[in-house]
């Protein structure tokens, strides 16, 4: 049993969120005023060309988007990815994530639609703003977003995040950034409504990003910036290395290396430059940005700064890559160090975790199991651990006091998905495991747990 344990951003949902206004960043245009407040909104359309694209994708007009599509007629360079994606709508007060800003001429909507559609598949809603060229051609400026929520926060004082999320999602995730570091919280959802706490005082300087689990991989739905926002990756840094090493000597972290370019988050290699790392690997596609800009990216965007300052991580690897409507986007992969634990300390962590999912389970011992262990120490791989299977059932037969138990052998790269790994269809009342590290076949090395646990009488 060697299942992966990897973070995969889904295409159409790896883009960017939200920043902080630095100096000299371009704040609301002064026409249309810009939302006091965030909030997802809809308005009518006006005039054929925004009814043609709003019922040809489909898709909606929302106010907030059209400042940002106002926002870049005031710029010389008005489709500039880093403006229509990070100041502007968090200027503009719009949660949603902008993929696309073109400009559309009357004669061209046939054009734009198909375009935008092949940028924004599937059924998920679309978000559209528009702003007219100064021209009197009946060009507009339009940009587009997944409408993935609806919600209102305040910009100052929010005491709760509520609101409904528009897209179907195993589960959903709030990733609250505080100069303090990076709170991962899980978002109750009941019906795609959801509503959860927030500490005024603690997000009075703060970005947050909303962010959703679907079939284990994960992306951005929605972010907003409270207050001055987190602080934590220098924007103007000169390179993603060394703002990420100001923020983890801040945070108190071991530094993180960049070395070499990414690879495919499917194969993890077993160590880099020597050093043994684990595969619950960060795979991201930052859209349309060149790599000097991968640290004012990453500055908008919790989620994935949470994977570069997390204790474990220890490598980043960086790449340009063709990702995004533009063809040009940055590829990233973050790596762990694989945690090396004495078969007591990763015993009792086994037993612990354990405990956190079935609180009444006791322990008792069964013998044996740190032996079969010993026997896979020289060679781990699957066809080892087949073969010791029997003799681990064979203790649980002995053991159990209910003539129903659950036993095995299961190894993983991550101490985390060793555990996911046991998964019994009733909840057990006893435990006894043994726990080592080897390395495998593969050179990689390996979580090994031998364990077996007592079932209810009654179970199926």
């Amino acid at each position: 049993m060697r299942p992966k344990n990897q973070t995969l951003l889904a295409a159409a949902l790896a883009l960017t969120a939200c920043s902080r206004s630095a100096p000299g960043e371009a704040q609301a245009p002064s026409s249309p005023s810009a939302p006091s407040d965030y909030a997802v909104a809809v308005r009518p359309a006006r005039g054929g060309v925004e009814a043609t694209l709003s019922s040809s994708l489909p898709g909606v007009l929302d106010p907030a988007l059209d400042c940002v599509a106002a926002g870049l007629l005031a710029e010389p360079a008005r489709l500039d990815p880093r403006r229509y994606r990070h100041q502007l709508p968090i200027a503009c007060g719009s949660p949603l994530l902008v993929i696309d800003a073109r400009i559309v001429q009357p004669d061209e909507v046939d054009t734009a639609v198909g375009e935008l559609a092949r940028l924004l598949p599937g059924t998920d809603p679309i978000a559209l703003g528009t702003a007219e060229l100064p021209e009197p051609s009946g060009a507009l400026v339009v940009v587009a977003a997944r409408r993935t929520v609806e919600l209102a926060l305040p910009r100052a004082g929010a005491a709760q995040l509520s609101g409904r999320l528009l897209v179907p999602a195993d589960a959903l995730r709030l990733y609250q950034a505080t100069a303090a570091g990076i709170e991962v919280r899980d978002v109750p959802l009941q019906d795609g409504r959801f509503e959860l706490a927030l500490d005024p005082a603690a997000t009075a300087d703060a970005d947050l990003e909303l962010g959703i689990v679907v079939a284990g991989s994960s992306g951005p739905v929605a972010r907003v910036r409270l207050g001055d926002g987190a602080g934590l990756v220098d924007a103007a840094a000169p390179s993603l290395a060394l703002a990420v090493a100001d923020a983890r000597r801040r945070l108190g972290r071991p530094p993180l290396t960049q070395a070499g370019e990414p690879g495919d988050c499917a194969a993890i290699p077993a160590a880099i430059d020597g050093v043994d790392v684990s595969d619950a690997a960060r795979c991201t596609g930052l859209w349309s940005i060149a790599l000097d800009d991968t640290a004012a990216e990453l500055g908008y965007r919790p989620a994935e700064v949470h994977a570069l300052l997390e204790p474990e991580a220890a490598f980043v690897q960086l790449a340009a890559a063709p990702i995004g409507p533009r063809g040009a986007g940055v590829s990233m992969r973050v790596l762990r160090r694989f945690e090396t634990l004495t078969p007591a300390a990763g015993r009792e962590r086994a037993l612990a975790r354990l405990r956190e999912r079935w609180p009444e389970l006791r322990e008792r011992p069964a013998g044996e199991l740190a032996a079969i262990l010993a026997a896979v120490d020289a060679r781990m791989d699957d066809a080892a651990m087949a073969a010791l299977k029997p003799a681990v059932d064979r203790i649980a037969a002995r053991w159990t006091t209910t003539r129903k138990y659950y036993s095995g052998l299961a190894s993983a790269r991550d101490f985390e998905t060793v555990l996911k790994i046991i998964r019994p269809d009733v909840t057990p009342l006893a435990v006894d495991l043994a726990f080592t590290q080897a390395r495998g076949a593969d050179g990689a090395m390996r979580h090994l747990v031998a364990f077996v646990l007592e079932l209810p009488a009654d179970a199926p």
